[in-house]
Formats: structure tokens, C-alpha cells, sequence
């Protein structure tokens, strides 16, 4: 962290935060005001108004919840205040020593398909690969109040990543974890589990895949997991950056027609930045580089019908709701949104920051403009 200073050597008010995760609202503005239980519960009403103004019906939370943000969830839906379908993995607020204790109680509740209904579903957990231990034990110090983030941020080495990993198949907890920069350390944990314990049916994520090799692409699909990514940060921001990390494989990065020629189902994710799913469809049909214009990864566009298919059918299926929504078909739920612009014709750029005209969730009105 960088406390910046003017020319006469006095801070300006500046602090720059160099970490990946920040904690300088865990330290040096510890003092400074929190966010409430009131907080969250207004910030879930308004969260909830935004995505449905752009015709958001379901949202998937792979990063996990912490028990703070959780109790908003739970209670603004004892309250009816849930107007889309969440569905959350559960935040370990455990260190590795903790979790021969930890992950079978919470398997008791959180395992297989989760519990909870069809407004609020909470299942499985966000198990972190890597990470700065400094930075994990001042955000688990600094338990139950997450700050910004709404998560706890880990850090387990292999062995206790394996370990817990190993424990949750055991238990039949699902496991997301982001992938963007350790694809190939997980998927080596993944199949050293899957020798063990049965995983395929429990779906387990691969949030924020990034890149991937036909090589990669093939375990993926033996393991029976599936995959979310994150295309507005690595596509439409930073492919050009993303492309030179990888040597110039274009088409490895966020390879969307591979995952759909191996089967893989996989969702596509605004990852909040912005809370507009139409940007990231955008950016998976286009694929060009925000600041250069350059297209990148040709090959790997995906078509329009596909890209739609990505943000519906293939969220339903991270879900387990793959039977009964993602389609607008006779006896399936009546999920919809009536749209400014259709998306398999108008320009990209009408479709970016797009508001639906209505939006319906199991037939009920939540946005109506």
C-alpha cells in the first residue's frame, strides 16, 4: 500500500492499494463507517432493480456468500423482498485446520443441490486456490464484517486445497473455484479427487475460466464440471494484455466455441462490472479489444443464438435448473424479458446498456417500464 505525497513530502488524502484483494478498510480506515444490516438490505433492493431493468431473471453467485451478506439474502426474502431467483455458494469463513470440523457440518445443509427454493438457494462453497496468507488472515481477523466485498477471501496452499477439495467430494459438497490464473493446479486436484469420490454429478465450477488448451478442454469435459466467464474484465478489457501473457494464443483465451463444441456447458457472467449482461454479450460475439479495436481470437466468436443460449441455458444449467428454465417453452417456468432491442439482429452497440421494456420472473413483474 502507498500513502501518496505531495511535493513538500505531505499525504494528499491518497492511498493506493497495490494488493490484488483490498484490505486497507481492515487497516488503516478500520475506524472508518461500515456498512449496516440496513446497508445490505437496501443494497440488495437496489441490486435486484438493476439487473431486472436489463431483463435479469436469475443470478448465480460463484464467488460465495459470507454469513453477513447471507442473513441480508434470508431475511429480505422472509420479508417476499426477493424478486429473482438467487442462487449462492457459501464463503468458508474456516482456515485449512479448520475444515475436517467445518466442511462436514456444512455439507449437512449446503450439499448436493444446495437447500432453500426457488427465490433463494444456497449450495456448495467458493474454495480458493493460492492466495496472499497475510491478506486471508487479516479478512478472516476481521470477521463477520466483509466490507465491500461480501465474500472471505482464502489462501490454502495444494496440500490444503486438495485436502478440503478431497473432504467436500466426501461430503457431497459442490466446490466453485476461480480458475483465472490456476487452471491447470486445479484440474491436477480436481482428477486426483474424482479418483476417489464421484464429482461429476455435483457440477463442480470452474468460475472465471479464462484460458484453456484443447488438452485442458478434454479433462474438463472427463470430469463432467462445468464453467463460467468473466468476459467484460478479459475479453473486452484486457484481451490484448491477456493475449501476450498467453504467448499470442488468441484463441485460448475465454475459448467460448470450444467449451460449446466439447460440451461443456458453461454461463457467461457480468462479474458486476457492470451489472449489464449485455456487455459481456457483446464482447463474447465481437471479441475486440476495448482500447485497440483489435479483434482477437476469431475463431472462438461465438455466434449471437449462441451467446443467448450462454446467458440463459447455460446459466440454468450451472443452476440444476436446466429442466425448467432457459427456454420459453410450454411448462416451463414463465421467466422473460421483453427487450429494447433483439439482441439476434440490432447492432452491438444498441444492445450495450440496453433497459427491457418488462421483465417477468414465475410470471410475476419485476420491472415494467
Amino acid at each position: 500500500m502507498e500513502i501518496v505525497k505531495d511535493a513538500a513530502g505531505q499525504p494528499t488524502g491518497v492511498f493506493v492499494e497495490h494488493n490484488l484483494i483490498q484490505v486497507l478498510e481492515f487497516t488503516l480506515m478500520r475506524e472508518a463507517p461500515r456498512f449496516t444490516p440496513d446497508d445490505r438490505l437496501r443494497a440488495l433492493r437496489v441490486s435486484q432493480r438493476r439487473y431486472a431493468a436489463r431483463g435479469v431473471t436469475a443470478v448465480y453467485e460463484g464467488h460465495g456468500i459470507a454469513p453477513e451478506v447471507l442473513a441480508a439474502y434470508r431475511e429480505s426474502h422472509a420479508r417476499s423482498g426477493l424478486h429473482l431467483r438467487c442462487t449462492l455458494a457459501v464463503s468458508p469463513t474456516w482456515d485449512a485446520a479448520e475444515a475436517t470440523r467445518a466442511i462436514p457440518a456444512l455439507a449437512a445443509w449446503a450439499g448436493g443441490r444446495g437447500l432453500g427454493d426457488d427465490r433463494l438457494r444456497v449450495g456448495g462453497i467458493c474454495l480458493h486456490y493460492g492466495g496472499d496468507p497475510g491478506v486471508a488472515r487479516i479478512l478472516h481477523a476481521s470477521q463477520p464484517y466483509t466490507g465491500w466485498a461480501g465474500f472471505v477471501e482464502s489462501a490454502n496452499d495444494p496440500a490444503a486445497y486438495l485436502e478440503q477439495a478431497d473432504l467436500a467430494a466426501h461430503h457431497g459438497l459442490r466446490v466453485n473455484t476461480l480458475v483465472t490464473r490456476c487452471l491447470p493446479e486445479v484440474l491436477d486436484a480436481w482428477e486426483e479427487v474424482a479418483r476417489r469420490h464421484p464429482i461429476r454429478d455435483l457440477r463442480w465450477v470452474l468460475v472465471h475460466l479464462n484460458s484453456a488448451t484443447p488438452e485442458q478442454l478434454a479433462r474438463i469435459r472427463r470430469l463432467g464440471a462445468v464453467a463460467t466467464t468473466n468476459p467484460i474484465s478479459y475479453l473486452y478489457r484486457s484481451a490484448a494484455d491477456e493475449v501476450a501473457r498467453l504467448g499470442g494464443a488468441a484463441d485460448q483465451l475465454l475459448p467460448h466455441r470450444s467449451l460449446a463444441r466439447h460440451r461443456i456447458p458453461f454461463g457467461i457472467a457480468t462479474d458486476n462490472k457492470p451489472a449489464d449482461p449485455w456487455v459481456a454479450f457483446a464482447a463474447v460475439v465481437a471479441r475486440r479489444d476495448m482500447r485497440t479495436g483489435v479483434v482477437v481470437g476469431e475463431r472462438e466468436r461465438l455466434t449471437r443464438a449462441q451467446a443467448l443460449a450462454a446467458l440463459t441455458q447455460g446459466g440454468a444449467w450451472v443452476t440444476f435448473a436446466e429442466r425448467e428454465r432457459g427456454r420459453l417453452t410450454p411448462g416451463w417456468v414463465a421467466d422473460l424479458a421483453v427487450l429494447e432491442h433483439d439482441p439476434l439482429t440490432a447492432p452491438l452497440e444498441d444492445l450495450v446498456g440496453q433497459t427491457a421494456r418488462l421483465t417477468l420472473v414465475g410470471g410475476e413483474i419485476v420491472h415494467d417500464a
